[in-house]
């Protein structure tokens, strides 16, 4: 006596994970990275107004996120320059790798505040949850595209 089992679809279901491995080491992790970045980037700026951190603005609106496939610096450039032309604004920073997003604060003194009246960590160290779940729902949104 002998079996026979056959699996149907498995081919099909093979592709699509290997699909969604190749996906998680590259544009979904990217996605996923900036989403938290840009949550991260609008909890500083509510955090930096509501600690009273806020003279001109400049600083506040120099806080930009950054992935490897886009970025709000130009905005954020341009918004900070507008309260403040004269404050020195640095060069955009940018991850090279998609397994990357950076959180910047642009004006060239806020690390200054930051070792006074910290803002940036604070935030960060608070959102931390916050920021693993956007990500994780980004991944599972492209995720059941894919299927």
């Amino acid at each position: 006596m002998s079996w026979n089992v056959e699996m149907k679809g498995w081919d099909e279901a093979r592709a699509r994970l290997s699909r969604i491995i190749k996906e998680l080491k590259g544009p979904i992790v990217a996605k996923a990275l900036m989403a938290a970045a840009l949550e991260a980037e609008a909890q500083v700026k509510i955090d930096i107004t509501e600690k009273g951190l806020v003279d001109t603005g400049f600083m506040r609106s120099s806080v930009y996120a950054s992935g490897s496939q886009e970025s709000t610096y130009g905005t954020s450039r341009s918004e900070a320059i507008m309260r403040n032309p004269d404050a020195p604004f640095g060069h955009e920073l940018s991850p090279h790798k998609d397994s990357e997003a950076f959180l910047v604060v642009g004006a060239e003194y806020a690390p200054y505040v930051e070792v006074n009246q910290p803002f940036l960590r604070p935030t960060l160290v608070r959102a931390g949850d916050d920021l693993a779940q956007v990500m994780a729902g980004v991944i599972m949104d492209e995720i059941e595209k894919i299927l």
